[in-house]
């Protein structure tokens, strides 16, 4: 899944730390319907094209079963940018390298950058 929303920042660092976002991520995803427990799991700052990006790992308990979350976060014209993929907990070792290689893509424009 990917979701691009407006925001004023022009760098995510203006927002705060990878850890300050994750936990942000973690408690809305406390807040979601059927969600029992949700826990960040890593949190860090990436630097590709001088663009930073944050990594963020976290895993939720729900009625619909328990799922790991690997979401790569941006900011780039003006424009939040994440990518989230997923996993079921119990399937997440096998699925980790190609959710890391999906999450290694995920870039944002040079035109977009500024």
């Amino acid at each position: 899944m990917q979701v691009v929303d407006p925001v004023k920042l022009a760098d995510l660092s203006e927002f705060g730390d990878a850890s300050f976002v994750g936990d942000r991520v973690v408690a809305a995803e406390r807040a979601r319907d059927g969600v029992t427990e949700a826990r960040l799991l890593d949190a860090r700052a990436l630097q590709k094209d001088g663009t930073t990006y944050y990594q963020i790992e976290y895993e939720n308990a729900s009625s619909r079963g328990d799922t790991r979350f690997l979401s790569r976060i941006a900011v780039a014209g003006g424009r939040l940018y994440i990518l989230t993929a997923q996993a079921r907990t119990a399937d997440y070792d096998a699925a980790r390298a190609d959710l890391e290689r999906a999450a290694e893509t995920f870039t944002v424009g040079a035109g977009l950058r500024g």
